[in-house]
């Protein structure tokens, strides 16, 4: 599977979208999985849920791959 070739971050706090070539971005943020079954992440968006940072991944045909959250 290849790499549709962008991907857009969003920033909800900052109110903020910039599309980044892929070349541009780490292997592990650009993409979701492991061999086979790796997928390309074209989407990724950052909100500040009071006091806690959530950073949500989502695919080519903009179905979630994942959600990370964690502490400010």
């Amino acid at each position: 599977m290849s790499h549709p070739g962008t991907i857009t971050f969003v920033d909800h706090a900052k109110g903020t979208t910039a599309d980044r070539p892929v070349a541009e971005v780490p292997e592990g943020i650009a993409w979701y999985g492991t061999g086979a079954a790796r997928v390309p992440v074209t989407r990724v968006e950052a909100s500040d849920r009071g006091g806690t940072l959530e950073i949500t991944r989502y695919g080519a045909d903009g179905a979630l791959l994942d959600v990370t959250v964690g502490g400010r």
